[in-house]
């Protein structure tokens, strides 16, 4: 496969040599970065410890995907607009796995310390990072576009389908291009620690997205408005990428060229190459200056920065509210601090609190994206709204043991600790305190706004209840201390199994609580009961002992 390309590459070694690119030291640069990248797995969500072919499993996966994106050819009744909306996919798509997945590549610096002392420019050393990313966007863009190119095929011809195929190509290109465009951008503006974070926040964001866009879509778009669209071509049309591809296209199914058609055909030829020639000629140099200055920034000493004295007493003071001796309190404090630091920590629990507003929106919109405010306050919807927080507590206890560097756990064993419960209960409380109870809190300001201040107690015991349900599942799993674990494919198994159990725990913990509410001051009487619970849960895990702690 890797022979392959590089024998496509090479039909082009005049056109970089063109750009002042050192062809034999691409090809040698590309050879080595692909067989690499197929050995372990391109994506930064793929595992070390994964076999070769990986690229394989995702073109089949995207192909599939695809296949949902080909319907519009032949579900939209106009063509231009059809294939518009085709590009629009095809190229967000691309973009978001430019950001999502590929980012950590782009930006990566560690190849500098073996090519950096070698005779090679700058641009060869760019171009070949770039193409060497833009050789897996088109493989997974084309993955993308082969059932569009067969619903082509059908409807206009295979020479229609080629000319889909090749626009294909040029959109990647230009894809990539205003993606570059987009990194130079953040550069100028953060730091390199920084841009880390951002694109953290930006997965984080891409993943809510896309599980809003899942669920609601469906419930706010009417299909066959969206079947029956007609975009017109007005001036701004022009200036939507997307639109220069569809037209070039629509062009040849309708056979008309006139002055409009030609304007896109145009952008959609040259726009692309222009992009590529600015890469190659002027933002390549710019592009390794600002890496060079982020890895000299990342290489200095960071300031200590000194925490606000508030916030430390803050911490503090709650540490010592919620914990029982010192072991639990330094474990509360570390944790605190230790996941607000930790990018991966957040990259996988974030999503799940915008998972909770998604689903409250789903519950509240009706089937065509009408809200059911009218009866709203007079029906009990705010037990939904209470215990759907489940999913966020669950997430951010349950991802709590894991890690990319388990090895720098070995410092527990080091503490004079007689119990590892402690250190567990400890860091339970801090999560739930740090990112569970200020989203319930926020929630219950809510329902208090629209309901009543009356549910004030139904607030504070389905708080309880979800802190009971979490501690169980989270004893239940296996017992490791925080930060300590690898998270292998395997268990992703078992925590599908784990969310599916905590959701029924928590609909079952919900029918319990509606039940009460029917009950003259039951959820009151009830109250101290879950605060039992609550506490046998706590001194469950506090009675961990070493032996039962995995490796």
């Amino acid at each position: 496969m890797v022979n392959f390309i590089i024998r496509i590459v090479r039909l082009f070694r005049g056109l970089f040599r063109l750009m002042g690119v050192d062809y034999k030291q691409l090809e040698s640069i590309l050879w080595v970065k692909l067989t690499m990248g197929n050995r372990r797995g391109f994506s930064t969500s793929a595992k070390k410890k994964d076999s070769s072919n990986q690229l394989l499993l995702q073109t089949f996966v995207y192909a599939v995907l695809g296949i949902f994106v080909g319907t519009l050819i032949n579900s939209v009744n106009h063509t231009f607009t059809a294939y518009v909306y085709v590009f629009l996919v095809i190229m967000s798509m691309i973009a978001l796995m430019m950001i999502s997945e590929f980012s950590v590549v782009l930006i990566d610096t560690r190849d500098n310390a073996i090519l950096l002392p070698r005779p090679i420019n700058n641009r060869t050393l760019t171009v070949a990072k770039i193409l060497h990313i833009a050789i897996y966007l088109l493989q997974l863009s084309l993955s993308l576009s082969i059932a569009s190119a067969v619903f082509t095929v059908f409807n206009y011809g295979f020479a229609v389908a080629l000319l889909f195929l090749f626009l294909i190509f040029l959109s990647t290109l230009f894809t990539l291009f205003l993606t570059c465009l987009f990194y130079l951008g953040l550069m100028r503006l953060v730091s390199g620690e920084k841009l880390k974070d951002i694109l953290v926040y930006f997965q984080i964001g891409m993943a809510i997205i896309f599980m809003g866009a899942y669920q609601l879509l469906p419930r706010l778009i009417e299909m066959n408005d969206l079947y029956n669209a007609q975009m017109a071509v007005e001036w701004w049309t022009y200036l939507i990428p997307p639109a220069w591809f569809a037209g070039s296209i629509a062009s040849f199914t309708t056979s008309v060229f006139g002055p409009g058609n030609i304007l896109f055909l145009a952008l959609a030829l040259f726009a692309p190459i222009l992009g590529l020639w600015l890469i190659v000629k002027y933002l390549s140099p710019k592009f390794n200056y600002r890496l060079s200055q982020m890895e000299a920034t990342s290489s200095k000493p960071e300031k200590r920065t000194i925490q606000k004295g508030e916030s430390v007493k803050f911490v503090d003071k709650l540490g010592e509210l919620l914990t029982r001796n010192i072991a639990e309190k330094t474990a509360f404090k570390m944790i605190w601090k230790m996941s607000g630091r930790d990018r991966k920590y957040k990259q996988t629990v974030f999503p799940a609190f915008g998972y909770v507003f998604v689903m409250i929106a789903v519950t509240v919109l009706g089937k065509h994206g009408e809200a059911k405010w009218d009866n709203l306050i007079e029906t009990k919807l705010y037990l939904a709204f209470l215990y759907l927080n489940v999913i966020a507590a669950f997430s951010a206890c349950i991802n709590i043991i894991y890690s990319d560097e388990p090895k720098s756990s070995w410092f527990y064993k080091a503490l004079p600790v007689a119990r590892p419960g402690d250190i567990i209960a400890g860091s339970i409380k801090a999560i739930l305190s740090k990112y569970f109870m200020p989203l319930h809190l926020l929630i219950g300001s809510l329902i208090v706004y629209f309901w009543s201040y009356k549910i004030l107690p139904d607030i504070f015991y389905s708080l309880i209840s979800i802190i009971v349900i979490s501690v169980f599942i989270t004893a239940s799993q296996s017992k490791a201390l925080p930060f300590s674990k690898e998270k292998l494919s395997q268990d992703s198994g078992s925590t599908f199994i784990k969310g599916i159990l905590i959701m029924l725990s928590a609909g079952l913990l919900g029918a319990i609580h509606w039940g009460l509410t029917f009950i003259d001051y039951g959820v009151l009487f009830a109250l101290p009961f879950m605060l039992g619970l609550q506490y046998l849960s706590f001194r469950y895990i506090k009675k961990i002992q070493w032996n039962q702690i995995e490796d």
